[in-house]
């Protein structure tokens, strides 16, 4: 098994009115060697977006649990970076973690690509709810001038991955902003199988 990314778990379950019966001693997960994941790289450009003066998603991203590649892959965010254009641009932007089955409840899913990728990604505001996510991290830009944050795989690893529970139900990450001006935006990530 390359990536365990369910607990461990044991059901049982029968086919008629006999009640069964099961007995389970112990159970270990062990990492031998450390863990340094290689994974295929991807990332998403979105330029000329418009800064909204109350915080609105710009990306959200999922893992696209409905396809037949998908096989509870690790996605791990790496990079986002924005450039803002204007001599009066502001930007306030926030990284927010909904672990499944919690959800951003934003719409208009698009698959990033259908041979390679196992992620789907929305650009789109509407129902975006705000609540149920855990704000990971938060930052500025002002100006003309470039924000790159460039270490997003030292907070998505480990114990905080965007995979999918036992129901199949993907963890969501939202990107939102807030200010005024316009930006040009990127997020890049990498899959793991």
């Amino acid at each position: 098994m390359q990536t365990a990314n369910l607990p461990i778990r044991y059901q049982i379950q029968g086919t008629t009115s006999v009640q069964g019966s099961l007995t389970q001693i112990c159970s270990t997960v062990i990492s031998e060697g450390g863990y340094n994941p290689i994974g295929r790289p991807f990332s998403v450009p979105l330029t000329g977006k418009t800064i909204p003066a109350s915080e609105t998603p710009i990306f959200s991203l999922r893992a696209d649990t409905s396809s037949s590649n998908y096989k509870h892959q690790n996605i791990i965010p790496n990079e986002l970076q924005f450039l803002t254009t204007g001599t009066n641009d502001n930007l306030v932007y926030r990284i927010y973690y909904y672990p499944a089955p919690a959800s951003p409840g934003i719409t208009g899913w698009v698959n990033v690509d259908s041979t390679y990728s196992i992620s789907q990604y929305s650009s789109a505001t509407a129902g975006f709810t705000g609540s149920g996510g855990i704000l990971v991290n938060s930052g500025f830009a002002a100006g003309k001038s470039s924000t790159s944050l460039n270490n997003l795989s030292d907070i998505f690893t480990g114990l905080i991955d965007i995979t999918s529970n036992i129901n199949n139900v993907s963890d969501v990450i939202t990107v939102t902003i807030s200010g005024s001006g316009t930006t040009n935006f990127s997020f890049s990530w990498f899959e793991i199988d």
